[in-house]
């Protein structure tokens, strides 16, 4: 069963692991160059507002209670929507910080 779910958790991250690499070096880039504010914000909401709530569509069925809310709606599909949460904000991250580094603002920041 574990070597499954690593298995599983490898081919959704495989997919998306070059556009995180290139976020992860672009991200790197702006902060040394001064610009902080704005990469901070970019990974807050892609990990914080957008990966927990889709993770959370994807993986819990409906009926399923978070916190003391029931969820609506759901896929149910368990670690498995995780997973693709995972891969989508990867995914959203690497292209979003590539746009964000081409605007170029990072040029002007000042430390």
């Amino acid at each position: 069963k574990t070597a499954e779910f690593a298995a599983n958790f490898i081919r959704f991250i495989a997919m998306t692991e070059t556009f995180f690499a290139y976020a992860m070096v672009l991200i790197g880039g702006m902060q040394g160059a001064g610009d902080t504010k704005r990469p901070m914000w970019l990974s807050a909401i892609c990990l914080w507002g957008l990966r927990l709530p889709i993770a959370a569509l994807l993986a819990l069925g409906p009926g399923a209670e978070i916190w003391g809310l029931v969820m609506p709606i759901g896929a149910a599909l368990g670690s498995s929507g995780c997973w693709m949460s995972m891969m989508i904000t990867q995914l959203i991250l690497g292209v979003a910080a590539m746009v964000m580094f081409k605007q170029g603002k990072w040029r002007t920041a000042k430390v």
